[in-house]
C-alpha cells in the first residue's frame, strides 16, 4: 500500500487527452522536444510534442517523430523536409537547438490514419505558419540562434507559454 493523501479533482478527470483529434487545421505550439535513439538503436530521432492552443481541441497533444539519422535514406529525407517546413512555419532558418522551436504558434494540417497496432491516430501532413504567410525571417534566410523574443527576460508571455 502507498499512503497518498490526495484530494480528487472532479474538474480534471479527463483521461482521454491523448485520443485523436478530428482531421483539420489546428493552431499549435511545440511544447517539448527530445533527440533520442530509435527503438532498434540504428539511428536518432527528434521527438516533438505539440499542444493545440486554440479552438475546441485546445490543450490536446499531438506527437511527431523525425528520423534525422537512420539507415533508410528516404526516412531521413522525409524528416529533413518536415524539419524544414517547421522552420519556415515558425520563422527560424537555422536551428541550433530544438528548444528554439518551442512556444511559437504554427498551423498543423492534421489527418486521421488507421493503424493495426494503435487503431485510429493522428498524422501531421503539413506544417504552416500561424498566419498563413511565410514569416519574413524565414524568407530572408536569416539565422536565429537564440530562443524567440517572447521567451526573452521581461517579455510578456503568451497564454500557451509555460511560466
Amino acid at each position: 500500500m502507498a499512503e497518498l493523501n490526495y484530494a480528487i479533482d472532479h474538474e480534471d478527470a479527463n483521461e482521454n487527452q491523448f485520443d485523436p483529434v478530428p482531421a483539420g487545421n489546428y493552431l499549435a505550439i511545440i511544447e517539448e522536444s527530445d533527440y533520442v535513439e530509435n527503438k532498434k538503436g540504428t539511428g536518432m530521432m527528434l521527438k516533438l510534442v505539440y499542444q493545440i492552443i486554440d479552438g475546441p481541441q485546445k490543450g490536446k497533444k499531438l506527437f511527431e517523430n523525425l528520423n534525422l539519422e537512420h539507415p533508410n535514406n528516404q526516412a531521413v529525407q522525409i524528416a529533413r523536409r518536415t524539419l524544414n517546413a517547421i522552420g519556415v512555419a515558425v520563422g527560424i532558418a537555422h536551428v541550433q537547438d530544438s528548444a528554439q522551436l518551442h512556444n511559437i504558434p504554427l498551423t498543423l494540417d492534421v489527418r486521421m490514419k488507421d493503424s493495426d497496432e494503435y487503431g485510429m491516430q493522428n498524422v501531421i501532413k503539413k506544417h504552416l505558419p500561424a498566419t498563413g504567410e511565410v514569416p519574413k525571417q524565414a524568407q530572408a534566410g536569416a539565422t536565429t540562434q537564440s530562443p524567440p523574443a517572447a521567451a526573452s527576460k521581461g517579455a510578456k508571455k503568451h497564454p500557451w507559454e509555460k511560466p
